[in-house]
């Protein structure tokens, strides 16, 4: 009879062992999975940004000449001092 026990509780052992490890083995399989999901989203966002950057720096340059052109327009054409030949 205590052959029995031993043997039954060995095999629970054994196969809950072995559930634990197959449930822990999906569990570390779907962090993976998400971890790599996350990565390619940090990536996508990084080059957003960067093109994002790039269009703002190219809108500030338009911008500068845009006010430069400003600028020169209200500013009048100045004559030069009349010259005392006379």
């Amino acid at each position: 009879m205590l052959q029995t026990i031993i043997w039954a509780l060995a095999t629970a052992a054994i196969t809950g062992g072995t559930w634990v490890g197959i449930v822990m083995y999906r569990r570390q399989q779907a962090l993976a999975e998400d971890q790599q999901a996350l990565m390619d989203d940090v990536a996508r966002r990084s080059r957003a940004l960067d093109d994002a950057e790039k269009r703002f720096a190219e809108i500030e340059e338009r911008l500068d000449f845009a006010e430069r052109l400003l600028a020169k327009q209200r500013e009048p054409e100045r004559l030069p001092p009349p010259s005392s030949d006379r």
